[in-house]
């Protein structure tokens, strides 16, 4: 029943023992708290990377330790699922670990909790481990804030191995919590928790009024740019080098040395979005987003390519898949309508769902309904790998793939962004990247495409003709029409091909064109 404790959650199991709590037969408890006092978060869900290290930072201060957390949503709804690892009072030995879910609004909250502490024998799933990585390297780096100690025996990739331990559980239980349960409709439209402004950043961006994106989504913490990428900037007073619309051309198939093959992602923490209550399934009908127990992930898209997508996960991992309905996939992405993070500032990425269990992906729209809700849609997708995803790609589909980037670059002119050709991943755009938007001449009477590559393409196609002698980067610009914005598409191609960079080592990024755009980021 949902009233002013505004969660409703499965209880199969449990039996409750007084108006907030509920036992399970093995000893966990869970509690469920409505608080009408503003949240004590240390930061905004929009940050997810300085919450992280605020959070084990604080955790460390009082004697515990915070074994991961995650901004995500439950029924659409943000929220901060966290794991703290606390001392037993009163033993010499043994751990509880408290996983929970915050739901911070602007002047309340609440939190939903499962308690599991280790029983009278202590210690046995750390031992396991240590007789597997042996002593040196039970003590690791905390992932959230590397100056201070983690215990790799948190890992989730002993889970399957422990599946009665304390942690496993409560990963398990919010597995479920994700999947089934439900927030109040009333509390959900209560304005949303945000403490301050996020900090400015010391990489130059461009200027723009923001507007919020639909749902938070998370983001792994960026990591320092090594090398300047394009940013957006005033059309230089210098006569434009005009770029024709080019005739597709062949070019090189990719390259003989191939990348070696990266290692696929293993069982990943909890879920990162919404999941509808499961419905059975039945045999001809499309697959179900989640179901109890899938883990859906929060990942970065790449090129489609060849009917195989790459996605970035957390910490750099890069997985593969097949696309089932590749035209319905194309349709959706490099619109400007699925959901965003932001990789570096007024820089951002699309960004899915991925149940990598149930082979489905999740796209969430970028902005709320006129109700308040986020529409989603489901594409069924099948593991690959990077050899098979390869050896798809023939010149015609490279010729697709360039021409889908031209309708994304003239789509984002026509929202007013910018659109870059970069590397892809959740980290700060390093080079090479191929940056394209539409800018007012100083002239004032006309509006130009302009398209810088960086660094330059040495030897491309239309690329060629006008070379700088010296400098990282070279500029084209021309009057702008729909022909020309898609031709740039085919620019990216000759660019690429003259870098010697694999299609599926890169991704689009998006952002507010500063010299024209008005229109809403993330």
């Amino acid at each position: 029943m949902l009233g002013r404790v505004p969660i409703a959650f499965d209880t199969t199991g449990l039996r409750q023992t007084d108006p907030s709590t509920w036992q399970a037969a093995g000893g966990d408890v869970v509690q469920l708290h409505y608080f009408n006092l503003v949240p004590d978060l240390p930061g905004s869900l929009r940050d997810q990377a300085g919450l992280r290290r605020a959070m084990a930072a604080a955790c460390a201060a009082q004697g515990a330790a915070l074994v991961e957390a995650w901004v995500l949503a439950v029924d659409s709804v943000p929220a901060l699922f966290q794991i703290v690892k606390l001392p037993q009072p009163g033993r010499p030995a043994g751990v509880t670990f408290v996983g929970s879910f915050t739901f911070p609004k602007a002047a309340c909250g609440a939190v939903l909790k499962l308690i599991a502490a280790e029983g009278p024998v202590t210690g046995t799933r750390e031992a396991a481990v240590m007789a597997q990585v042996g002593p040196q390297g039970m003590v690791i780096a905390h992932p959230y804030a590397p100056d201070l100690p983690a215990s790799a025996a948190d890992d989730p990739a002993w889970d399957a191995r422990f599946p009665d331990h304390p942690l496993t559980r409560v990963r398990a239980w919010a597995h479920r919590t994700v999947a089934t349960a439900r927030v109040d409709p009333g509390f959900a439209q209560l304005p949303e928790f945000d403490p301050a402004p996020p900090p400015q950043r010391a990489h130059p961006a461009p200027q723009a009024v923001p507007a919020p994106p639909a749902a938070p989504m998370p983001r792994p913490a960026p990591l320092p740019q090594r090398a300047p990428v394009p940013q957006p900037a005033p059309l230089p007073p210098a006569a434009p080098v005009p770029h024709a619309a080019p005739v597709p051309q062949q070019a090189p198939a990719p390259p003989a040395q191939e990348v070696p093959p990266r290692t696929q992602p293993p069982q990943v923490p909890p879920p990162q979005a919404q999941s509808a209550q499961p419905r059975p399934v039945q045999p001809d009908a499309p697959k179900s987003p989640a179901e109890v127990g899938d883990m859906l992930v929060s990942v970065a898209l790449g090129l489609p390519l060849a009917g195989y997508l790459p996605v970035w996960h957390d910490g750099g991992l890069v997985s593969y898949w097949r696309m089932k309905d590749p035209a319905a996939t194309l349709a959706r992405l490099g619109r400007g309508v699925v959901s965003r993070a932001e990789v570096d500032t007024r820089r951002y990425r699309e960004c899915a769902m991925l149940n990598a269990a149930g082979g489905t992906m999740l796209l969430l729209e970028r902005f709320r309904s006129e109700g308040g809700g986020i529409a989603a849609e489901n594409h069924d997708l099948e593991p690959a790998t990077e050899e098979q995803a390869r050896a798809a790609i023939t010149d015609a589909a490279l010729a697709e793939l360039y021409e889908w980037i031209g309708e994304c670059v003239l789509a984002a002119a026509q929202r007013g962004e910018f659109l870059a050709v970069e590397s892809g991943g959740w980290t700060v755009p390093l080079r090479p990247c191929l940056l394209s938007m539409v800018r007012p001449h100083p002239n004032g009477q006309e509006v130009f495409s302009v398209v810088e590559a960086s660094p330059v393409p040495v030897g491309a196609p239309i690329w060629v003709d006008d070379q700088p002698v010296d400098g990282d980067g070279q500029l084209l610009a021309a009057p702008s029409d729909d022909a020309r914005l898609r031709a740039v598409g085919h620019l990216t191609r000759f660019a690429v091909d003259a870098w010697g960079v694999h299609p599926f080592e890169l991704g689009l990024s998006f952002g507010p064109n500063p010299t024209i755009s008005t229109a809403a980021t993330g």
